[in-house]
């Protein structure tokens, strides 16, 4: 008798499937990520759509603590339908220890304001699709490259009424407020895949950035596989492609100086002071 009920009840956890370990600090609910042993992903606070999520603004902690077990864990990653349908969200603050926002995971929510620090290597698909974001702000002085990751299975089709929004096929359906970048980099978004579709592109500040080379005094030129640069300041110097890639890197003193070149420039390339310049030049 007892071995049935034992097979029995074995029965119903392999039907209904068995639920991962979940536990809630300060409203928030997280789970341990299987193969480590100090991190979490944020994840959904209720098993049913039907039930109100996450709302107002939500601030993520870099690390939480357990209060059943005493153990500490560091939060990398808001996982997949973390946020979704959470309709009275308003914005996320997104911590330094986060490398991971899973697919789907701010999806038909009410998000209207999202910061991303440069720690995120990883972005799934449809992270925003159907949100009322207006400001998303990235923190990545190279855009984050989204151009493999975009399931076959995914179709999206176009209305009239999206016509005057801006379409952007991997992070959301649409997308009618801004995208804020780092200083200098500007440029780069505008060339990069999917991010260039975001249309309306500012640029931000961010702390500790000197700015003391004013684009008019700066003036870069290719001659042959050498590259002259002159900007007032001693400053950090990188060559990227139009794709956004970190071709080379040099260190450069106050005025003028030469490099040579690992290649020869058969296009145009982005060249890119750490005062917060750039300019497209070709050889």
């Amino acid at each position: 008798m007892i071995s049935r009920l034992f097979l029995f009840v074995c029965c119903l956890c392999f039907s209904f499937g068995v639920k991962a370990y979940t536990f809630i600090t300060d409203g928030i609910r997280y789970e341990p990520i299987d193969g480590t042993t100090d991190e979490v992903r944020v994840v959904r606070n209720s098993d049913s759509y039907t039930i109100p999520g996450y709302s107002g603004a939500i601030v993520l902690p870099p690390t939480v603590v357990d209060a059943s077990t005493g153990l500490q864990y560091r939060v990398t990653c808001i996982g997949a339908n973390a946020f979704k349908i959470c309709l009275n969200l308003k914005s996320v603050e997104i911590p330094n220890s986060i490398t991971d926002i899973g697919e789907d995971a701010f999806f038909f929510s009410g998000v209207s304001s999202v910061s991303i620090p440069s720690s995120v290597k990883h972005i799934g698909y449809h992270a925003f699709f159907e949100c009322d974001l207006k400001e998303l702000k990235v923190e990545w002085h190279t855009p984050l490259d989204l151009t493999d990751e975009i399931p076959d299975q995914h179709l999206i089709y176009t209305t009239e009424d999206w016509l005057d929004c801006v379409w952007n096929r991997y992070l959301c359906d649409y997308f009618d407020g801004t995208l804020l970048v780092p200083q200098g980099t500007k440029l780069l978004y505008e060339e990069a895949r999917h991010w260039k579709d975001f249309g309306k592109i500012e640029e931000y500040v961010p702390l500790g950035t000197n700015s003391a080379s004013p684009a008019s005094q700066v003036q870069a030129t290719v001659v042959g596989n050498r590259l002259c640069v002159d900007s007032p300041d001693a400053e950090d110097i990188t060559v990227y492609s139009l794709t956004g890639t970190a071709l080379a890197t040099y260190r450069k003193p106050a005025g003028q100086a030469w490099f040579d070149l690992p290649f020869n420039i058969q296009t145009m390339v982005i060249v890119k002071g750490s005062s917060g310049w750039r300019r497209k030049v070709s050889g």
